[in-house]
Formats: C-alpha cells, sequence, structure tokens
C-alpha cells in the first residue's frame, strides 16, 4: 500500500513501512530539517528505499531510530548536507548503509547515527565534503571501497569485532583506524570537541597498523558519549 505524508511516499508492507521518495515537494521546504515520522498508519519507518531521494534537493533530513536500512543509491547526486537520527538509542544494533547510497553527495557533511554502521561497497563514494574530524564514524563492517574519494575523511572508528573488507580503504586518506571495546574502562565526552575522543585514543597508535583483541561490539550511548576500552596491540 502507497501512503503519502507531508510530501513524501512511503510504502507499507507486512507491517512495516519504507520511505520510497518525494511525491509533492511543494510540501517541502528544503532550507529546513525534514523530519521522517517513526510511525505511518501505525506501521514503524523501518528504511529508506533504494533512489528514495536521488538527486533531489532537500538539504537536511532527520530520520527516526526505527530506520534500520539506507537502500541502494537512496541519496545519489542529492543535494542533502546532513542526516541526523533523532530519538533514544535503539535495540537495533546496526544500520546498513546499501551500495552507493551516498553516491557523489558533495555536500553531504554530517552523518552521525546513533549505532554503528555497516557500510556496503562505495556506500559513502565521492562524498567529498564529509569531515570525520568533527562526526566520527562508527562502523561494524566496511566493504571495498567504502570511502572512495572521502577526501576529508581521516579517522574512523570500528568496533573491535567490526570486519574490513579488501580494499575497503581504497581511494581514501584515511590514516589511522580506532578499535573500541565495549568494556566500561575508559568514559569520554566528546560533546564539547569530537576531535578530543580521536586525539585521546589515537595516543596509543604508533603504527599504522593496528590489531585488535576480539570482543563484542563497541556500545554507543548517545551522539556525545561513548563508554569504551581500547585493546591495541602494536
Amino acid at each position: 500500500m502507497r501512503v503519502v505524508v507531508e510530501g513524501i511516499a512511503y510504502k507499507i508492507n507486512d507491517g512495516q513501512a519504507e520511505v520510497k521518495g518525494v511525491a509533492d515537494m511543494s510540501a517541502i521546504n528544503v532550507d529546513e530539517y525534514f523530519i521522517i515520522p517513526e510511525t505511518v498508519n501505525d506501521c514503524p519507518v523501518v528504511g529508506i528505499g533504494d533512489e528514495a531521494f536521488s538527486h533531489s534537493p532537500i538539504k537536511y533530513i532527520k530520520l527516526p531510530s526505527t530506520v534500520t536500512y539506507i537502500g541502494v543509491k537512496a541519496f545519489s547526486h542529492s543535494e542533502i548536507r546532513e542526516i541526523l537520527f533523532a530519538g533514544d538509542l535503539p535495540d537495533i544494533p546496526v544500520i546498513e548503509i546499501y551500495k552507493r547510497a551516498f553516491e557523489d553527495c558533495d555536500y553531504l557533511q554530517k552523518f552521525f547515527p546513533w549505532q554503528p554502521v555497516a557500510l556496503a561497497e562505495e556506500a559513502l563514494y565521492g562524498c567529498i565534503s564529509l569531515d570525520t574530524l568533527h562526526n566520527p564514524i562508527c562502523a561494524v563492517y566496511l566493504d571495498s571501497q567504502a570511502f572512495s574519494g572521502c577526501w576529508k575523511v581521516k579517522y574512523i572508528i570500528m568496533t573491535s569485532c567490526g570486519l574490513l573488507r579488501n580494499h575497503c580503504l581504497t581511494m581514501s586518506d584515511i590514516c589511522e583506524i580506532i578499535f573500541l571495546d565495549d568494556c566500561q574502562s575508559k568514559f569520554f565526552n566528546i560533546g564539547k570537541s569530537c576531535l578530543n575522543i580521536l586525539s585521546i585514543l589515537s595516543t596509543s597508535l604508533h603504527t599504522e597498523t593496528v590489531t585488535a583483541s576480539p570482543s563484542s561490539p563497541s556500545a554507543i550511548q548517545s551522539p556525545f558519549f561513548f563508554i569504551c576500552s581500547i585493546a591495541i596491540t602494536v
């Protein structure tokens, strides 16, 4: 069933809603945050469909914590600048970002999920404005060329049981990978400056190759606090 709410079309199937795209652009102010609701017709909004916002002029979107995936080329070639996730920490442990979901999103600067992400092949391909110094991304999975063309991305955070596929950092300038553990041995407040956590964690890094001991995924308590310990051998 297709439903249109505030200019956005949704597909409802088996009690779940997926964003399909813009149905009425006149109902949307592209210069303000557009908020995707948690539910449509009492069905949770669980994902952004393939090419839903491809070539869209929408600049700012806030997604609900019910979203578990962002589809293939969902925002490709769009003018998206910021994507934020609303609500409390969800029970969903990972959000999946499908192939070329943000292909050539030249203006994307802020992408801050509440939970770790699994980045498919070329998921952030060509996001030349994305900068993780002030917007750290925590990942559990990186596929081939996940950050290809993201020249401003210098650091990424990985859960200590995360998986890095071959060539996952090809065509990028990433120079450090920081592995996190879910133990509560350290507490970092990065509300004032996200650079703080990167500086503190990177002080233990002395080589370009970092191997973490096996553990369970990191616990991200909120977009401003990380509770973690470091398991690094150099």
